[in-house]
């Protein structure tokens, strides 16, 4: 008898058991955290009822799925010491500590309430602003008896990150997944039982911090230096390179800081990188010895595609090894706050990382398939940070409205933290100790206190903020969620609600496996790319996310919603469902990427390439060029393009001497001027043109200023001028252009229905049409001639013909930072 599940995915939907799976709704519900008080002794019933509120408003809400991390501290409470069934009592008061330890029930709890998908996430790490330090759920007992396990900054200090590779932090690493396997998998793994992914680690990127603030142990120096023998084919070789005279291997140090040899600083970002790699790798590798192993269940990692100033930006290629798990996409939009911004901070980072991660997944699965799966869907933020609930229906219909199909609200409820009071506890004495030295709590004193804490505790705790929070309120943790830590609903429950009962439960199988109707245009991403560049002024990290989701927002302007594509994708079959590829280039295209380009020029195709020229230069179509820094960038669309429009773009530029390369003068022209000089020019090369644009006008789009943008026309009039070189009309566009108004569709490839999302970015009420293109129309619908259209949202149906679709269009009324989906049906 087969006793095991088979999880795949296939014809961009997930299947368990050859059976195709709907639109996976859910949310994280933390059973440790809503366990109904901060302290021991918690009355049993008082924990199970909270579990069953917070369970009951999932399936009020249509969830079908759930996912909820596994802490390491709060089960091991004792070295070899663990409880999963909230019966132990270790103060000998006759009552069970933690009743919220009964992890047997909760999921029994689940069970019964008819949730059938079950992500588990065991960690180590697990952040989730839990444990000790405020993240991880590494043990306490386990710092106290290991303090050399933690990372060191480069003066040898140690960190608050535990080393990723430290023989000890492994040897218990294997003994808690043991545990969680013989405990938990065995009993809820396999065929006809709720897990089906299990993701390994979270977030794994030294907490967004610095590349230069950790990892400096002799035990990484060591395993830089064998990193760069791998990379170098001799020492003179590497001194070459970094700039360096090292005497030996044994003398090379890592940098601690940026900026003092380029290709030093690459292969550091790479090492970081390839340490992690590492580490995951070796994650997979103890479950698998444990014979946890796919199809039986889905190995799953989870990033956010965010970072801090020299931090890393994942390297979603490495994220997606086959070796590791499939990565899935948590999603933040919104967490500064200010009082003109009132929507997003990152307005189109939803569409754009949905894309991206979607993309860069086809290399765990080994072929193209739209599936992605979101753990963490920003569901709140901290205090002082206003998310509305126009800001949380846009991340919403987004990732759903570009096709993700397991998504999981994070945080869904509130509750309680473990040992919150412990960072205060280290910092007191020595705060205590200085206070006597000083009359008054001067900047000085915080300065000093913190390097003592520094040099005596740990690295990276902030002092200052412990030492005036209220540690009372940090037993909470709030987070304007849906649900507070009493289990009951807030206002922004309802909206949750509402796109359960409205949206997925009627449509969950048409969600399960449609896909987006994208145009004939890509953008190109590569994670080689998040490497240092040496262009002045340009962060490749800031280049490669927030502009390239910038460069996503102006195409959506025009109507054009385009792929994300990879290297997996430029190949000749590929290349026939695009018209123009689109990349930003920070200076780091080499020779291997020319013959790809080259083909896809040659064949007809046209690439537009934004910022360096290192990817004109290795397909030799690029002129002499210079940097420059006019007082006032405006820019000037070439008069040849018949348009009269001016930009304002960010500074540098580069500018190109259009006589310095005989062999292309006559097949180029320029098509973009900053005062005298040409800072875009297009090229003929076979049967398809190259074009190149010295700087970039669109990262405002994916900006606090979107909201607020005065040349929204002018842009997106620059960007369908970019877009007639390819002769690119759109799928799905607003009537007349709109302004900071975009819809975009995804399409069943075996029923005829078509679901359009629509957003308004601005803060006042609009009405506008949307359009379709008619060839578009009738791949889908065929001969059709009569059609539904439903808004979802105002639950209001209308009828009309094929010219009402792609000539009249559909009237949207949206409120202010309002949106809305339709359904375009058969009449």
């Amino acid at each position: 008898m087969n006793t095991k599940n088979r999880i795949a995915i296939k014809n961009h939907q997930l299947y368990v058991n050859n059976q195709k799976q709907p639109q996976l709704f859910g949310a994280e519900l933390q059973y440790f955290r809503l366990r109904a008080g901060y302290g021991r002794n918690v009355p049993r019933q008082k924990v199970l009822d909270h579990w069953n509120k917070a369970l009951d408003l999932m399936v009020e809400a249509k969830m079908n799925a759930i996912s909820f991390y596994i802490p390491w501290d709060f089960h091991e409470y004792e070295e070899g010491k663990f409880d999963f069934t909230g019966t132990v009592d270790e103060d000998g008061d006759g009552n069970p500590d933690y009743p919220s330890r009964d992890l047997h029930t909760f999921i029994r709890l689940i069970i019964e309430h008819g949730i059938t998908n079950i992500m588990v996430r065991p960690g180590p790490y697990i952040n989730a602003e839990w444990g000790f330090l405020g993240f991880g759920a590494i043990p306490l007992w386990f710092h106290d008896k290991y303090p050399q396990s933690h990372m060191r900054n480069s003066a040898g200090l140690s960190t608050k990150m535990f080393d990723y590779h430290n023989k000890d932090f492994h040897k218990y690493i294997k003994k808690w997944f043991k545990k969680i396997n013989t405990e938990i998998l065995q009993k809820y793994m396999g065929k006809n039982k709720p897990i089906i992914f299990l993701q390994i680690d979270n977030e794994t990127n030294f907490m967004w911090q610095s590349i230069y603030n950790h990892d400096y142990s002799e035990a990484s120096k060591k395993r830089y230096r064998d990193f760069l023998k791998t990379n170098y084919e001799s020492l003179e070789h590497l001194n070459q390179h970094h700039g360096q005279a090292w005497p030996n291997w044994k003398s090379v140090e890592p940098p601690v800081k940026l900026g003092n040899n380029i290709e030093e600083d690459r292969l550091w970002y790479r090492f970081q990188d390839h340490s992690i790699h590492t580490y995951l790798k070796t994650l997979r590798t103890y479950w698998e010895e444990l014979g946890v192993k796919e199809p039986n269940l889905l190995f799953t990692l989870a990033e956010s595609y965010d970072f801090l100033p020299n931090g890393l930006l994942p390297n979603l290629k490495l994220r997606n090894d086959p070796q590791i798990g499939m990565i899935t996409m948590n999603l933040y939009p919104k967490t500064e706050e200010t009082i003109d911004v009132p929507l997003l901070n990152k307005p189109f980072k939803s569409d754009h990382d949905v894309k991206a991660m979607d993309a860069f997944s086809d290399y765990y699965l080994g072929k193209k398939e739209q599936w992605l799966c979101g753990p963490e869907i920003q569901g709140g933020w901290w205090k002082g940070i206003k998310v509305s609930n126009e800001s949380r229906k846009q991340t919403y219909l987004s990732v759903i409205g570009h096709g993700l199909k397991a998504l999981f609200i994070y945080y869904f409820t509130e509750g309680y933290n473990w040992q919150s009071e412990w960072e205060y506890n280290q910092v007191y004495p020595h705060f205590q100790a200085l206070k006597n030295k000083h009359n008054q709590l001067t900047e000085l004193f915080w300065n000093e206190l913190q390097t003592i804490v520094d040099q005596n505790v740990l690295v990276g705790i902030r002092v200052k903020k412990v030492m005036e929070q209220n540690i009372k309120e940090e037993e909470i943790l709030f987070f304007d969620a849906p649900i507070d830590e009493h289990a009951c609903p807030r206002q922004h429950f309802q909206l949750v609600k509402e796109i359960g009962e409205k949206l997925i439960e009627p449509h969950k199988d048409f969600l399960g496996h449609a896909i987006e109707a994208n145009d004939e245009v890509a953008i190109f991403l590569d994670p080689d790319f998040n490497q240092p560049s040496s262009i002045p002024g340009l962060s490749s990290i800031t280049m490669n996310s927030h502009w390239s989701a910038g460069l996503l927002g102006a195409l959506l302007q025009t109507g054009v919603n385009p792929h994300i594509v990879t290297r997996f994708h430029l190949s000749g079959k590929d290349f026939l469902n695009y018209k123009i590829i689109m990349t930003q280039d920070n200076g780091l295209f080499t020779k291997e990427y020319a013959t790809k380009f080259k083909s896809f020029i040659k064949k007809g195709g046209v690439v537009i390439n934004f910022l360096g020229d290192s990817l004109a230069h290795v397909l030799d179509l690029d002129f002499d060029s210079q940097l420059i820094n006019p007082h006032q960038p405006i820019l000037t669309v070439a008069d040849a393009l018949k348009t009269n429009i001016q930009l304002s773009s960010s500074i540098p530029l580069f500018a190109y001497d259009l006589t310095s390369n005989i062999k292309l003068e006559s097949k180029s022209h320029a098509i973009l001027h900053a005062g005298e000089y040409v800072v875009g020019y297009v090229v003929k090369s076979g049967d398809g043109l190259f074009i190149q644009i010295g700087t970039e006008v669109y990262h405002q789009f994916n900006s606090n200023d979107y909201a607020h943008l005065k040349d929204v026309p002018e842009l997106r009039t620059f960007m369908e001028t970019l877009l007639a070189f390819g002769k690119v009309k759109p799928h799905i566009k607003i009537l007349n252009g709109g302004d900071r108004v975009v819809a975009f569709g995804r399409i069943s490839p075996d029923e005829k229905k078509l679901m359009i999302t629509v957003k308004n970015g601005k803060g006042e009420k609009i009405k506008e049409k949307v359009v379709l293109d008619p060839l578009f129309l009738k791949k889908i619908f065929k001969r059709t001639t009569s059609f539904i259209v439903d808004d979802i949202f105002k639950e209001e149906r209308k009828m009309c013909q094929q010219a009402g679709l792609t000539s009249t269009g559909i009237e949207v009324e949206l409120a202010a930072y309002d949106s809305t989906v339709l359904v375009i049906s058969k009449g």
